[in-house]
């Protein structure tokens, strides 16, 4: 097998995407998975870079680094408690809970490549010209009669993470 500096590319990208997003699952403090997924989120993005979609890649970096991982460690470090100790118990039905879990993930991939297998878009053939995009056409496509319902989901977003700040901070008093 001949690997170029491409191929060898791509193989440390997925290699860094697909052990994040693993040890995600596997990691049990709260935060560390927080900032191990941050680490997957930035693998996608450099994966998004090699094919060449660098403002997919930006964007993925911009949206999901820098607001949803940030985002995710605020809410894990404003709702910990200190009783809580970050730990989960096993249980007796901890190997039944990892058998469903990766029965729902066989599951959804097989449902996903029958959709892919069964879309034909495997055997379409590539155009020889490619379609170019301008970045501020896709911004005013993006944008254009989504302000109001943009400016809605931002207020929805706020009260939300008020919301969570004022539950974190409320001391709850012990059932007596």
């Amino acid at each position: 097998m001949n690997l170029t500096a491409s191929g060898l590319l791509f193989f440390a990208f997925a290699v860094l995407t697909l052990g994040a997003g693993t040890a995600v699952a596997l990691v049990r403090e709260p935060v560390r998975a927080a900032l191990v997924g941050a680490l997957c989120f930035v693998g996608v993005g450099l994966l998004y870079l090699w094919l060449g979609a660098e403002f997919l890649g930006f964007i993925q970096w911009l949206v999901y680094v820098g607001a949803v991982a940030v985002l995710i460690v605020f809410v894990i470090l404003l709702t910990r408690r200190e009783d809580a100790g970050g730990e989960t118990e096993g249980g007796r039905f901890a190997g039944l809970r990892v058998l469903g879990g990766l029965g729902v993930a066989l599951a959804l991939f097989g449902a996903l490549a029958a959709a892919v297998l069964g879309s034909g878009s495997l055997y379409r053939e590539v155009p020889e010209e490619p379609m170019v995009l301008e970045i501020a056409a896709l911004g005013r496509e993006l944008v254009a009669g989504a302000v109001p319902p943009l400016i809605l989901v931002g207020v929805v977003l706020t009260v939300a993470l008020v919301g969570g700040v004022t539950l974190a901070l409320v001391e709850r008093k012990p059932d007596a």
